[in-house]
């Protein structure tokens, strides 16, 4: 009997190393999961209809220069660049100029007919991210290595 027992207990114990590991596992995975899933909320006007707001949500990875031809449909007036507390922001990924400027939430933008941004930039900007992205590999201790 007490043989039983002693091969149940480490069964048993087995059994939670390998739950254990499966948990650790699953919270590693779901960090990249859940950077990806945000979302961040705009609250954007134009400097021509400012009672007249656009809300809505992007990625984190996204750009809002990808909202130019949606806003300038919109307002029915030419958007070219965002600023936000009177600030031009740059041509960057959303959740950097999240991170960089932390708003409250809803984020509240202004678009204007300004200092353009070129949709190409934005393109050219995403492609060169797939390109760095591509070339490091993240190692299971969170070491990240370029890869040439």
């Amino acid at each position: 009997m007490a043989r039983k027992k002693t091969g149940r207990a480490r069964r048993e114990a087995r059994r939670r190393n390998i739950d254990q590991s499966k948990l650790q596992m699953s919270a590693r995975a779901s960090i990249p999961q859940t950077l990806w899933d945000l979302q961040v909320p705009l609250y954007i006007t134009h400097t021509n209809a400012p009672n007249t707001p656009f809300v809505t949500t992007v990625p984190r990875f996204s750009y809002l220069a990808l909202l130019l031809p949606r806003l300038s449909a919109y307002f029915g007036l030419p958007c070219s660049s965002f600023h936000h507390e009177d600030v031009l922001l740059r041509n960057l990924v959303v959740g950097l100029l999240v991170d960089l400027y932390q708003p409250t939430l809803p984020w509240r933008l202004v678009v204007g007919d300004g200092i353009s941004w070129d949709i190409g930039d934005t393109f050219l900007n995403s492609a060169k991210e797939v390109s760095v992205e591509a070339r490091l590999r993240v190692v299971d201790d969170g070491a990240c290595f370029y890869d040439r």
